[in-house]
């Protein structure tokens, strides 16, 4: 059987929006328009940082995930789909689309796959699971005299499509982290309150 290891997530495109608005975090730390500097950058920053601790996307942005597959004794991948052993759970739901599906076909080369080799559940968790035909156009096991595992790459797009979307629980996580970090501008980090709550609220471990 193999499973999939989660070996990278990378931001392709960034969020055009933020969860909160520069008035409404100025608002909320019950500051001025001498603090719109620091809160331009705080947004971003606290809204990435909770993204990461809870395993959400927050706004609409493409990510792109890359798993690797350990195999049974000869690197082999069986033409038998089975369920299990090609499932992928994506990262920073909810997820919106699957925009590429790739298969390692030689050493850092990932070539795209069509939808008829894999399938998606969008969701909560999202997945996609792959076919064990999907690797068809791998030289039969071209990764074992390499000592490497078989890898997949795939490139979505997540996060809630309207600000209005997000559930307000993470909107006012977002607004508190904003303070919390507002606040502690000299140094101390995230307070042990603050921290409890995200770990309560957290959605995915990846």
């Amino acid at each position: 059987m193999a499973n999939a290891i989660l070996t990278s997530l990378e931001q392709i495109t960034k969020p055009e929006l933020e969860p909160v608005t520069l008035e409404d975090a100025i608002d909320w730390v019950h500051g001025s328009n001498a603090d719109e500097t620091k809160m331009r950058r705080l947004i971003p920053s606290c809204r990435s940082i909770l993204e990461r601790r809870l395993g959400i996307a927050f706004c609409t942005q493409q990510m792109r995930a890359t798993y690797e597959f350990v195999m049974e004794p000869m690197g082999l991948i069986s033409i038998v789909w089975s369920y299990e052993n090609m499932l992928c759970t994506l990262p920073r739901p909810p997820l919106q689309s699957i925009d590429i599906a790739a298969v390692e076909s030689d050493i850092d080369v990932f070539t795209p796959v069509t939808t008829k080799t894999y399938d998606s559940i969008k969701q909560f968790p999202a997945q996609i699971y792959f076919y064990g035909d999907a690797f068809g156009m791998v030289e039969y096991p071209w990764w074992i005299n390499l000592n490497r595992e078989p890898r997949v790459q795939v490139t979505y797009t997540c996060g809630y499509k309207q600000v209005s979307d997000i559930p307000e629980e993470y909107t006012l996580l977002l607004l508190q982290l904003i303070a919390n970090m507002y606040l502690q501008a000299e140094g101390g980090g995230i307070s042990p309150e603050i921290s409890s709550t995200i770990l309560a609220s957290k959605v995915l471990e990846l």
